[in-house]
């Protein structure tokens, strides 16, 4: 959608995780099979699979001006398709990294040297947070490519936008909205320890897809919570300001691979709830945290967080909520919204990025 809001014509090709594959924006994707989540060897099969349709596939990028190639296996059956027409730039997209690939075991070393080898062929690499290139582009990986930051913003179609909620709450107690991927066991137990502690003071409202590897027994668990409660999944954006009005604090935290990809990333809910005007917390010493730290904004909270989080909202008056709102709500939308003029650029940096493999970040 981004690329078409900057005046992209978009071909669409990858793999699917649920059937039917339905078109994405009006584009008809060209399917090449089905991967699960997490089967590192089924998805290899599958990427092999699909290199060998090569001639099939080269159809799809005739008369294109650069090839983006979201995450390794794509990165790897967009160089095949390439072959030797170099003028035509690949550009790698990694958005989080996966754990197998920050591992020190025989498979995570030989990932990260295909990653490298792979990525010494491409022009650029996207990624949606400079933690990523800090603590492992540079340090671990022999990618050594031309950044492009895309940020997880709210993307808005038309560049249609709302102002944000005006300050000021709902009498009651302090609602916290946990949105998104819901896959952290540890944000779900301190959730419950602080609501339960709180006697209701402090509630929960979780939207969303519960991840079943993490919580096989989510609607048994749920239930058992009093302050907290589970409405399903919700339409990003066409829902997100209905979902953010009803709450107070939005729960930016995620230690689903804790001291890894968890504290590197800058999640959707960050940008959703700022452009909503609701406050969100984060962990201090993460990608996150440093974030809100450096404009000034949110709640971060130092560890141990059954402490922070009982001593924060134990010591919270309405007046310095309002406070916290305001700074929220006083950003440049920009800040939190990806807008026409925004794609606009990256299409533009996308379609003038240098075939030859651009070392600007090797030191």
């Amino acid at each position: 959608m981004m690329f078409r809001a900057g005046g992209a014509d978009v071909r669409l090709t990858g793999f699917h995780r649920h059937a039917p594959v339905a078109p994405v924006d009006g584009v008809v994707p060209f399917d090449l099979g089905r991967t699960q989540d997490g089967r590192l060897v089924g998805r290899a099969i599958a990427t092999v699979q699909a290199g060998l349709r090569a001639s099939c596939l080269q159809q799809r990028v005739t008369g294109a001006d650069v090839i983006v190639a979201r995450n390794l296996e794509m990165l790897a059956l967009a160089l095949r398709v390439r072959g030797g027409r170099t003028d035509i730039p690949v550009i790698y997209e990694s958005l989080d990294i996966h754990r197998v690939l920050l591992g020190s075991g025989p498979a995570s070393v030989l990932l990260r040297a295909l990653e490298g080898y792979l990525a010494g062929r491409a022009s650029a690499l996207i990624t949606s947070s400079p933690a990523f290139l800090d603590h492992y582009f540079e340090p671990l990986s022999r990618v050594r490519l031309p950044p492009i930051l895309v940020e997880n913003k709210v993307f808005l179609p038309q560049g249609e936008d709302r102002a944000p909620k005006p300050v000021g709450r709902t009498p009651g107690p302090w609602r916290i909205g946990w949105f998104g991927a819901i896959r952290c066991e540890k944000s779900f137990a301190l959730l419950s320890r602080l609501t339960r502690a709180s006697n209701g003071t402090v509630t929960v409202v979780i939207r969303g897809r519960p991840t079943a590897a993490v919580f096989p027994d989510f609607a048994r668990r749920i239930a058992a919570e009093p302050f907290m409660t589970f409405h399903g999944t919700y339409r990003n954006p066409e829902d997100l300001a209905a979902i953010y009005d009803e709450v107070d604090f939005a729960w930016a935290i995620d230690f689903f691979e804790e001291g890894q990809n968890s504290d590197w990333l800058l999640p959707n809910r960050l940008y959703e709830s700022g452009w909503a005007g609701v406050v969100p917390i984060a962990l201090r010493h993460t990608a996150t945290g440093e974030w809100l730290d450096r404009r000034n904004l949110g709640v971060t909270l130092e560890r141990p967080l059954d402490a922070s989080l009982a001593s924060f909202f134990g010591e919270l008056p309405s007046d310095r909520y309002d406070a916290l709102a305001s700074c929220v709500r006083s950003q440049d939308r920009a800040t939190w919204a990806c807008l026409p003029a925004e794609c606009g650029r990256f299409v533009d940096r996308l379609t003038n990025v240098d075939p030859a493999r651009a070392d600007a970040r090797a030191r």
